[in-house]
């Protein structure tokens, strides 16, 4: 069981280290115990996640939602190894899905920007 004064501290702590997107939601002492709010917790949170989620697309490398010749400039560094590539980037360069970073994946992108 975790008393609600660990999660009462740790709000106002993310809060006075500068942390501006942080919820805590009270329930109320008659909903039961620690297991019997967990339900509530969990609708609240999937909530949240509704309101803040983005779905990502293979070939949006630099995920701004869109898919143009900025995302073949990121993969044409990433094949050349001009800089360290963070996971997402990775997968997002992957195109055509084989695993392989590579040309295939370029003219994959263009395909799909010339069908747009």
């Amino acid at each position: 069981l975790v008393p609600i004064e660990n999660s009462e501290v740790a709000y106002s702590t993310f809060v006075e280290n500068g942390s501006e997107n942080v919820h805590f939601e009270s329930l109320s002492a008659n909903l039961g115990g620690h297991g019997d709010v967990a339900v509530y917790c969990l609708l609240g949170a999937y909530e949240i996640g509704e309101d803040i989620k983005m779905f990502n697309i293979r070939g949006d490398v630099n995920a701004d939602e869109t898919i143009n010749i900025l995302d073949i400039v990121m993969i044409v560094n990433s094949i050349l190894g001009s800089n360290s590539e963070s996971s997402y980037k990775i997968w997002a360069s992957d195109v055509n899905t084989d695993l392989e970073v590579n040309i295939l994946d370029i003219v994959t992108i263009v395909n799909i920007i010339m069908n747009s």
